[in-house]
């Protein structure tokens, strides 16, 4: 049985969501300065994958005997929901790109209705509305930008629910390290060839991207932790600490002042998806 520990719980998740914003942050200043795509996901991989190697050969865990299906299936999400995700970041405004990406919630809630037979309560398909109301005021006063990146990060987080639907069924058995080791790994390897075909990052580029890799790796083990010692529903409501970071880190680093609407779309989002959580997890009983 694990501890229940909230306090414990509520600094780790803030602590993950500082790390995972100053991923992207760094992220955004990399390729701003020419870093491609490709670059950024491998980078982001490879450093992750090489420390869960670690973790797992000396803990002596086989990969002999995993549930490779689920697995690969989750690896296939969540790394296109990377690669997305990243590419919403080098076009959108930090904070537009973090609150359009942790709307996941909602698509976990809608996906779970066909594929799990849980059906939602007539207070979470308000709260889904909501929150696509919130999707559409941060989306449209960003006239700077096309419309491709913010579908690319909805797209991300809808990929992402189906990835964490898969983490569920995988966490009753699997070790979370040998989760995280062959998902890392595969994207690191799909990536690769991509990688390739530019020159090899050098420099000012490599520290970026190298420490954008340490910060997401972080920002996973500090998530992966924060699941032990409380109900989800406290770890994922506080994970949404991510935007305000974003948002801070848009305007300090890149001048990326929020409208008012996106602002209020912002909280629109933020507060439908908590609650969205809380109705699902039960937060009052952690």
């Amino acid at each position: 049985m694990q501890p229940n520990r909230p306090v414990l719980a509520v600094v780790l998740a803030t602590g993950s969501a500082l790390a995972l914003s100053v991923m992207s942050a760094i992220l955004k200043q990399a390729m701003r300065e020419g870093a491609p795509l490709a670059h950024a996901v491998f980078v982001r991989s490879a450093v992750t994958a090489l420390l869960a190697g670690g973790a797992v050969a000396a803990m002596g865990i086989s990969l002999r005997r995993l549930p490779w299906r689920v697995l690969l299936s989750r690896s296939a999400m969540g790394g296109s929901a990377m690669c997305l995700a990243f590419y919403a970041v080098s076009r959108l405004p930090l904070g537009d790109a973090e609150v359009l990406h942790r709307s996941s919630p909602v698509f976990v809630l809608l996906f779970s209705w066909p594929l799990l037979s849980e059906r939602p309560t007539r207070a979470q398909a308000v709260f889904v509305a909501t929150a696509f109301v919130g999707a559409a005021l941060v989306v449209r006063p960003t006239f700077a930008v096309s419309a491709l990146p913010a579908a690319a990060a909805v797209l991300a987080a809808a990929l992402a629910a189906g990835a964490y639907m898969c983490v569920r069924e995988l966490t009753r058995e699997t070790p979370v390290t040998a989760v995280v080791l062959v998902f890392t790994g595969s994207v690191a390897l799909v990536s690769l060839p991509f990688a390739l075909a530019h020159p090899a990052p050098t420099g000012r580029l490599l520290v970026l991207l190298l420490l954008a890799g340490g910060s997401g790796t972080l920002g996973q083990v500090l998530m992966t932790h924060a699941y032990r010692f409380a109900k989800a529903g406290i770890v994922s409501a506080f994970g949404y600490t991510g935007v305000v970071f974003s948002t801070l880190l848009g305007v300090v680093e890149f001048g990326e002042v929020p409208l008012p609407l996106t602002i209020a779309g912002m909280a629109l989002i933020a507060g439908s998806c908590v609650l969205l959580v809380r109705s699902a997890e039960g937060w009052r009983r952690a």
